[in-house]
């Protein structure tokens, strides 16, 4: 690199704890993406050591989003582990990868889970390098992560929770509780404080379910360029997250909705994470998402959206219902199902786009 005026002395530039370390835009599951600001106090806060140095880590995140840059790419780099990153998922070369370079921690997101789940290609593979399978960013079955521990028998399961308007992971489950919470994604980091509050800001009490409220020991972020969104956001130091959840009297958390992707079934709150645990309890489905869908009395109704195994029997409203009969209330039993052939939309972290899944139904039904 050349210089003006020949200068080869080493330069450096003066930061502060409050200047901006970088951007990130939000998955957009609930609008339009924001631009996240972060300063260099929150990007260097680390409250969570998942790896030790001289490991091999595996995973197969987009880089562009705050968890493939903090997470993915730049704690590995902290901690001194060796990075393998497959650029595009496919279930059969990370299957393989696992096993060729002995990868002792691998990073997954849920919809990467299930596909590697349906694949089977983890069947005969050697996963005895593995100490650790960390999975977050959207709700996991808790049928799949039975599946996962089956699949890594030496493993540890850590269910993480963050978003990236708090930064790095807010909870998370600690070594062996994975299959004795199903559903819950863990306890508070160190420093980082969890409430869930109604909608005066009020907290519940434990196993009510209000919006989960975060506080970060790093000081708050803003939105780029949208003040509005930002005060409502972050208030009086807590993070208002959008997500919906409960606590329990142990002090885990369990998220059970996004605030605005809940059923409002006549007068009924039902929690689309309920209702698709159940889904993918059942052996025939290896997608599944609840949607509510306008109903001219009950304002909405409960839509099961799923796609089957390969080979498998169609799925009726009637044989939905009564595998779910003995899991859900019946108010919360869906009473439209559509089968799927082709993977439901996701977006680019791999979550369901409900946005983009409602648009497809209300085509068909004006078609």
């Amino acid at each position: 690199m050349e210089t003006a005026g020949g200068d080869t002395a080493p330069s450096s530039v003066d930061v502060g704890d409050d200047d901006i370390a970088d951007i990130f835009y939000t998955s957009g599951t609930s609008g339009l993406p924001r631009g996240v600001v972060s300063t260099h106090a929150n990007a260097a806060h680390h409250s969570l050591k998942p790896m030790e140095a001289g490991g091999v880590f595996q995973h197969s995140m987009p880089l562009a989003t705050f968890t493939g840059v903090h997470g993915a790419l730049l704690t590995p780099m902290r901690l001194g582990v060796t990075s393998v990153v497959q650029p595009g998922f496919d279930t059969t070369r990370f299957a393989e990868l696992i096993e060729e370079r002995r990868a002792n921690y691998v990073l997954m997101v849920p919809a990467q889970i299930l596909l590697l789940l349906e694949a089977g290609t983890m069947a005969e593979r050697d996963t005895s390098s593995v100490l650790a399978v960390m999975f977050g960013g959207a709700p996991t079955p808790p049928a799949a992560v039975a599946a996962l521990g089956d699949a890594f028998p030496n493993a540890v399961l850590i269910n993480g929770y963050g978003l990236t308007e708090a930064g790095a992971s807010i909870c998370a489950l600690p070594p062996g509780e994975a299959r004795r919470r199903p559903g819950s994604v863990g306890r508070p980091m160190p420093g980082a404080e969890v409430r869930v509050v109604d909608d005066d800001g009020s907290a519940l009490a434990d196993g009510e379910v209000g919006e989960i409220v975060l506080k970060v020991p790093t000081g708050g972020r803003r939105y780029w360029g949208d003040e509005e969104a930002t005060a409502k956001t972050w208030r009086n130091g807590w993070v208002y997250t959008g997500d919906l959840g409960r606590i329990d009297g142990d002090g885990y958390l369990y998220v059970v909705d996004r605030k605005k992707d809940m059923i409002l079934r006549g007068g009924y709150n039902i929690y689309c994470v309920e209702v698709e645990d159940g889904l993918h309890a059942h052996p025939d489905v290896v997608e599944a998402a609840a949607v509510g869908v306008p109903h001219k009395v009950l304002g909405q109704d409960v839509c099961a959206v799923v796609r089957l195994r390969p080979g498998t029997s169609p799925l009726t409203v009637g044989s939905v219902r009564a595998f779910l009969a003995d899991r859900l209330a019946d108010y919360k039993l869906p009473r439209r199902v559509e089968v799927r052939t082709e993977p439901l939309p996701r977006t680019g972290m791999g979550k369901i786009d409900k946005k983009a899944l409602l648009m497809e139904l209300e085509k068909e039904a004006q078609a």
